[in-house]
């Protein structure tokens, strides 16, 4: 690190120590008999840009009505919808079912900016089969569980009473996405276990015997009889701009309490923090920056700031901070999707330009632990939380965690030594152009040492790397990836002829597996969509057009007859974005699978921008560029 970016550390820490006095002083100083400073602190929470609904008053009873089935295709609502109806059509014989398959998909949830075309055209069809009522499912995951759940919203706000079919972890899930939706009492049928991991007999059972019975309740027991669980969703946790004083172990408590911080201490988010904050922003301090989902509330530079404080970045970071947010919030990132999934999808973030350089986001050895990329990550993560709402045990329903949120910068000095275009160039900015770009992976990915001077062969088990590290076992083509590549490694393969183009398109014609394979990882290792068995779905697999003769990777042994092997594509050929970064003294490389980052924004830097940075201790951002 130069010594400027050291001084610049050191001014920030006595600026931390200073302002704690004086934040102390200006929001209640020391309590009475103690010398324990005490701060007033400002609410993390986006401010909602959702009505809430009055729901239709149930039926007494569901004789005679017309009951509508809505799939989400996945955890064999394929067999629990026609059980349900069965069994209901058994307790109800005068009742008409309308059967998954004549109904539309359940859409994913809608956002204020991206409105879903699939929500019109339930609604369409619920008028159209004049449904009564509606039961959707099956919710065993958390992306379907909102899908499910949408459903449900629809035919709410259709005036249509419904319930949602989950499993028992994701009850909070459904009743917390419909709250955010505009429904404030969402009910809600619980099936005792793991959809995928009963057998089929067991699943019709238990939806006859256990589902059913609730589902009865759910649709016919008046409104105001509510659930313990129900009431915990409706209680609004949105408090006034202060919330509390107290001392800073008693403020780390209350945000904890509330889940407003993520149970690491804060920094604590007081006024005078916060408009520090505001100085190194253009915008207004209550403009809107994004909506977010699921919570869908407004992100403003305001409580930006304020999740910003408490996560320890310093004031100059809110540019990037501000730009990361509306990065999720582009419907291109698909928040709604990753945000709550149970594959423990974790937010990255890279950054190109000189702004990086200037603000000292690494791109070198241990890039994502460096303090300044530690703090914007930390920063993000705590967005999610208080602003898109994604809260463990609600609606971040990563099944092992989800990791926090993490930054890193492409190292460009490297790739201008090598020859090759930095990220956002290829996108179309220009070179100096400041860029946040957000994407997402299941963890860390995979490591890989490529221990090799022959280029083609470094391609090649990059190649291997990426066909073994799919986002989960699901023989997903469209599963994408993102390849860290250290400069080292990058600078072998460009000395052997590769541009980043034709390494994406010789990984993508070498990444392939044996048809065979790639059908069984896509059945039995299915994150919740309904396949056929797993004889048919070979079948069906051997006559795609992807499936071709005479592909084998490199890595098969060539036995008589390997010429008739078909082997399926690992990847689409839009599948991968590589970025150089890391070590550069080590042969190392990292695929990351989850989603490539389409979303990119530029960074607006305020138009004093160079007299803040100066006061700052920074050098100017015109030594950053690169020529």
């Amino acid at each position: 690190m130069a010594s400027t970016e050291i001084r610049s550390v050191k001014l920030w820490l006595a600026l931390v120590v200073f302002s704690a006095s004086a934040a102390a002083q200006t929001s209640g100083a020391v309590r009475a008999g103690s010398a324990e400073p005490v701060y007033s602190v400002l609410s993390p929470i986006g401010e909602s840009t959702v009505k809430m609904i009055n729901m239709t008053p149930r039926p007494n009873t569901l004789a005679g009505k017309t009951v509508c089935m809505v799939s989400n295709r996945a955890f064999k609502a394929d067999i629990t919808l026609p059980a349900i109806g069965e069994q209901l059509k058994r307790i109800y014989p005068d009742i008409r079912v309308v059967s998954h398959t004549q109904m539309p998909i359940a859409p994913l949830p809608s956002t204020p900016d991206n409105p879903q075309t699939d929500a019109e055209k339930l609604r369409l069809a619920l008028k159209q089969e004049a449904c009564s009522v509606v039961i959707t499912g099956d919710g065993g995951c958390g992306v379907c569980t909102p899908r499910a759940t949408q459903a449900a919203v629809v035919a709410e706000k259709s005036g249509i009473p419904s319930v949602v079919v989950v499993a028992p972890a994701f009850r909070k899930q459904a009743e917390m996405t419909a709250h955010d939706q505009g429904v404030p009492s969402m009910r809600v049928a619980v099936y005792p276990g793991p959809f995928d991991l009963h057998s089929d007999s067991q699943v019709r059972e238990n939806a006859t015997k256990v589902v059913v019975p609730q589902v009865v309740q759910a649709l016919t027991k008046p409104l105001a009889e509510l659930s313990p669980n129900q009431e915990g969703a409706l209680k609004e946790k949105k408090a006034p701009e202060v919330v509390f004083t107290g001392t800073l172990d008693e403020v780390n408590r209350y945000f904890a309490d509330y889940q407003w911080s993520d149970g690491m201490a804060i920094i604590p988010p007081t006024v005078a923090r916060v408009e520090e904050f505001l100085k190194y922003t253009g915008y207004a301090r209550h403009e809107e920056i994004a909506v977010l989902p699921l919570a869908n509330l407004r992100a403003t530079p305001w409580n930006i700031a304020v999740n910003a404080v408490m996560a320890g970045a310093r004031p100059e970071h809110m540019p990037v901070i501000i730009a990361a947010v509306q990065a999720i919030g582009d419907p291109a990132y698909r928040l709604t999707v990753t945000g709550g999934s149970t594959h423990s999808l974790s937010t990255f973030y890279w950054l190109n330009g000189p702004l990086a350089r200037q603000l000292g986001i690494d791109y070198g050895q241990g890039l994502i632990a460096a303090p300044a990329n530690a703090a914007i990550g930390r920063a993000m993560s705590l967005i999610e939380r208080n602003i898109a709402g994604f809260r463990i045990k609600e609606t971040q329903m990563g099944t092992f965690g989800k990791l926090q949120s993490w930054v890193l910068a492409e190292d460009e000095e490297a790739l201008k030594n090598i020859g090759w275009e930095p990220d956002h160039v290829e996108r179309g900015f220009d070179r100096n152009a400041n860029t946040v770009a957000a994407a997402s992976s299941s963890f860390m990915g995979q490591n890989v040492i490529p221990s090799t001077s022959d280029p083609k062969i470094l391609m090649q088990i990059l190649a291997y790397a990426i066909t073994y590290n799919e986002a989960f076992a699901t023989g997903m083509i469209d599963s994408p990836r993102t390849l860290l590549i250290t400069p080292g490694t990058a600078e072998v393969l460009a000395k052997g002829g590769y541009t980043k183009k034709k390494l994406i398109e010789e990984l993508v014609d070498t990444a392939r597996k044996p048809t065979y394979e790639w059908t069984f990882s896509k059945v039995y290792g299915s994150y919740g969509r309904i396949f056929r068995s797993f004889e048919a779905e070979v079948e069906r697999d051997l006559r795609d057009p992807r499936a071709a003769k005479g592909k084998l990777p490199p890595w098969y042994p060539r036995t008589p007859g390997w010429e008739e092997i078909k082997t399926m594509p690992s990847i689409a050929r839009n599948g991968i974005r590589i970025l150089v970064c890391g070590d550069p003294s080590r042969n190392k490389a990292q695929v990351l699978a989850g989603a490539t980052g389409k979303a990119v924004k530029q960074v607006n830097l305020p138009a004093n921008w160079d007299e803040l940075m100066d006061k700052a201790g920074y050098r100017p951002l015109k030594e950053f560029v690169i020529q």
